[in-house]
């Protein structure tokens, strides 16, 4: 019998319930000590990193936290993180609706991408830029090569490499909303850090003001 999480689409069998996918057996951690195995823990403690401001209304982070709890759970299903990512999606779209509000001449919902593009006019995101630049600069080599025709090209300024990646999030929640899976951990857990940023810079702390 083939042991769960070696194929798609198995539900766990009910005594390997609590038991972690086997997915991770083959990922390590490397410190001062040498190098051991990656655990549960240290996926919560990655999990730290993407954490809401006070002032960001309880229904956004009632959201957040099921993303962020989806993420954890993927020690015990590896495909939980494109649902994760995908309730993530979802939070940032729900927390730019409340921070824009519903206007009076509004026959339909705007779409992800038109309140993107109004948060970045409004200049919502203006405290996001440094930081988001600041954490993927060690992606910046990736997306000289992906945004350029050569990879001799100069790099983007900060301001215009930002409107381009947020200008992709739509393109990436279809992506996964269309039903394809994205199994890519370090990628999902850039995702929940990238909209928890986005959706601070949106509402900003008390200290900030």
């Amino acid at each position: 019998m083939t042991a769960y999480g070696t194929t798609h689409g198995a539900l766990k069998p009910v005594a390997e319930v609590s038991c972690a996918d086997p997915r991770f057996r083959s990922m390590v951690v490397e410190n001062e000590k040498g190098i051991r195995s990656f655990d549960l823990a240290d996926l919560h403690r990655r999990l730290s990193d993407s954490l809401l401001n006070a002032t960001v209304p309880p229904d956004v982070k009632t959201s957040f936290e099921t993303a962020r709890n989806l993420l954890l759970y993927t020690w015990f299903v590896y495909e939980f993180q494109t649902v994760a990512e995908l309730q993530a999606y979802g939070t940032l779209e729900l927390a730019l609706r409340l921070r824009r509000g519903r206007r009076a001449d509004e026959k339909r919902l705007s779409s992800l991408s038109k309140l993107l593009d109004e948060a970045i006019a409004a200049g919502w995101f203006d405290a996001a830029e440094p930081i988001c630049h600041a954490r993927m600069i060690r992606y910046q080599g990736w997306y000289r090569q992906f945004f350029s025709t050569t990879s001799t090209a100069s790099p983007l300024p900060s301001k215009e490499w930002f409107r381009r990646v947020v200008a992709a999030v739509p393109d990436q929640r279809n992506h996964i909303a269309h039903g394809n899976p994205k199994l890519y951990l370090s990628g999902a857990f850039e995702c929940l850090e990238f909209c928890a940023t986005l959706i601070n810079s949106l509402f900003p702390s008390m200290d900030a003001e």
